[in-house]
């Protein structure tokens, strides 16, 4: 009777390559996306395509690690029914949901530090926060810096990944 032998093992630089495969790229602290992470990672959903992607994929109950919806400060700050349509969507400000600052614009008008409002210290539920920014730098006024608030240090950097990268 032959005995069986194990398979060879693979050289390291194709073991490497494989667990890659596994993760997504594409991050620093510029932007909310997360690098070099697994694709079960917190799901960041934008808020204005909520009602057609919120759902985890088929024959999955929920997101592995949960999800952070991203609402845009102007949706955020301009709509009288806010508190009501986020809780129809089962939404909470600083709970599983954070509005999410791009444009300087928006960082002007809508200054969460004016309102006393907290960064986001958690990627899942509570986010113990109400916003996250990521504002590109500009020099084409007064006070162009770069605003980049919340998830960027090495720790926690990154909010999450885009939801089309997310996979069980």
């Amino acid at each position: 009777m032959s005995k069986l032998k194990n398979p060879p093992t693979l050289p390291q630089v194709l073991k490497d390559k494989i667990y890659k495969t596994g993760q997504t790229r594409g991050s620093d602290n510029d932007v909310i996306y997360q690098n070099r992470v697994n694709r079960n990672n917190t799901v960041l959903i934008p808020y204005e395509f909520w009602d057609q992607v919120s759902l985890p994929p088929s024959g999955e109950s929920c997101f592995e690690k949960g999800f952070i919806c991203l609402i845009k400060p102007q949706d955020y700050f301009t709509n009288s029914n806010i508190e009501s349509d986020l809780q129809e969507r089962s939404l909470t400000l600083g709970v599983n949901a954070l509005v999410f600052y791009q444009k300087r614009l928006d960082w002007g008008k809508y200054n969460p530090e004016r309102l006393g409002w907290n960064l986001a210290n958690n990627r899942t539920n509570p986010l113990q926060g109400n916003y996250v920014a990521r504002v590109a730098a500009t020099t084409s006024s007064t006070n162009g810096e770069k605003i980049c608030r919340g998830f960027n240090k090495t720790s926690m950097k990154g909010a999450g990944i885009r939801l089309f990268e997310y996979a069980s």
